[in-house]
């Protein structure tokens, strides 16, 4: 049976939690992944962004709801990845946007108490972010030209077969 040495136990002891929020402020993120799911007020897009100096395991998410009252924040997503919001989602996996980062206080779940990231607010990657505004990460140009090419690298690949308005929602 494995047992720890008395060196990796006391590191093991001193461990710190893994779920630290960094620290509010503007970051560069590059969308990942959107998932759809049912809430108590109808469907639901969670968007899944990493910053491009973070380690695999730090993501940040932000939920958007269909719901009639919620649409605003949905068209919010959209106007900082410079594409109309019939944009297939998939044309925008790997393009970044600026985000605001807050700290917030788990409400429910195993973490409730817990302090964790929010994304406060969005904007387009072609957006000046003053120095003086920005979270522990720092800025970088996005690969492919960055800002500018997202709304016509998104639009390319709607138009391109990869998605656009060729494929129903998935609700």
């Amino acid at each position: 049976m494995p047992k720890l040495s008395n060196d990796m136990a006391k590191k093991v002891d001193t461990a710190e939690d893994g779920f630290k929020p960094v620290e509010p402020g503007w970051y560069q993120l590059k969308l990942v992944e959107v998932d759809t799911g049912e809430g108590a007020k109808g469907p639901y897009w969670q968007w899944v962004f990493r910053r491009h100096d973070s380690d695999s395991a730090k993501r940040f998410w932000e939920t958007t709801s269909l719901s009639e009252e919620a649409r605003w924040r949905l068209r919010k997503v959209f106007e900082a990845f410079e594409v109309p919001t019939d944009t297939n989602t998939d044309d925008l996996l790997g393009l970044w946007i600026w985000a605001e980062l807050g700290i917030k206080t788990i409400q429910k779940g195993t973490r409730a108490g817990e302090l964790d990231n929010t994304i406060v607010q969005f904007k387009p990657q072609s957006h000046k972010i003053d120095d003086t505004q920005l979270g522990s990460g720092k800025p970088f140009t996005p690969p492919e030209g960055g800002a500018s090419t997202n709304g016509a690298k998104a639009k390319a690949g709607a138009t391109a077969g990869k998605g656009g308005d060729t494929e129903p929602p998935p609700f």
